[in-house]
């Protein structure tokens, strides 16, 4: 049975390091009112646990690939 489309035999390291891209934490977190340099095509991941909400912008995220924080009284990893 097949459980992947992707040949194996062609997927290659990408040449970084452990540790090479840092993950963000101990974040610091901005109202929608302060957000003024997203636009409104921005992608966000959003997340609700236990009804605490947080946005994580694209464009910062892309750069560091995971994001470790506490949301919710939950600890999350969002990685990208």
């Amino acid at each position: 049975r097949e459980f992947s489309r992707i040949d194996l035999t062609e997927v290659v390291w990408g040449g970084v390091l452990s540790d090479g891209i840092p993950d963000l934490r101990n974040l610091n977190f901005l109202s929608p009112q302060e957000g003024d340099y997203l636009n409104e095509s921005d992608r966000v991941f959003g997340v609700t646990i236990n009804g605490d909400g947080q946005a994580y912008p694209l464009r910062i995220v892309n750069a560091h690939e995971m994001v470790n924080d506490t949301l919710g009284g939950e600890p999350i990893s969002l990685m990208w």
